[in-house]
This record gives C-alpha cells, sequence and structure tokens, in this order.
C-alpha cells in the first residue's frame, strides 16, 4: 500500500533459516544478528506468536497490535489504512 513500509523481525532460530525464509520477502528485515533489539521489539510490541503484524504510527506508536487478519482482507493494501474495514484501533 502507498504510504506503507514492511520490516521482518525474525523469530527464526538461525541465521541459515533467517535467510532462507527473507529471500522469499519483498520488503525490509532486521538483520539477524540483532538479537538484542529484536527480543526488546517483541517485548514492547507484545509479540505472542507468529506470524504478527503490527501497524505503527509514523512516530513508532502502535495504531494496530495484529494486522494479520486485516491484511488478509485487503492483501495488496488497496484500503490502506484499512479504517473502513471496521478495525478496532487502538
Amino acid at each position: 500500500a502507498k504510504g506503507l513500509q514492511v520490516v521482518f523481525i525474525s523469530l527464526d532460530s538461525d541465521e541459515a533459516q533467517f535467510k532462507e525464509y527473507f529471500e522469499e520477502m519483498p520488503w525490509l528485515a532486521l538483520p539477524y544478528q540483532h538479537r538484542r533489539l529484536q527480543t526488546q521489539l517483541c517485548k514492547k510490541f507484545k509479540v505472542s506468536g507468529i506470524p504478527q503484524l503490527v501497524v505503527l504510527d509514523p512516530n513508532g506508536g502502535i495504531i494496530l497490535g495484529d494486522a494479520c487478519s486485516v491484511v488478509t482482507l485487503d492483501p495488496t493494501g488497496e484500503k490502506f489504512p484499512w479504517d473502513n474495514l471496521g478495525v478496532t484501533w487502538k
């Protein structure tokens, strides 16, 4: 969607798994070796399972904590920012 940037944060158990999975993705990723930052981000955004998609505002505030179902409804982002899909925003 226009104005939407995706950053993948891996919970893979090793770098080889990360590389294999990430090579299929069209977006940015937090480098695998930044495990401390990955742990901090998972804690901050209350990641409880995978996959999990968190939508942030430009200042890093949480707009939607678990957006996977929303993306399923609008996979191309045509209706982004998804306020017209009955989404409850945080």
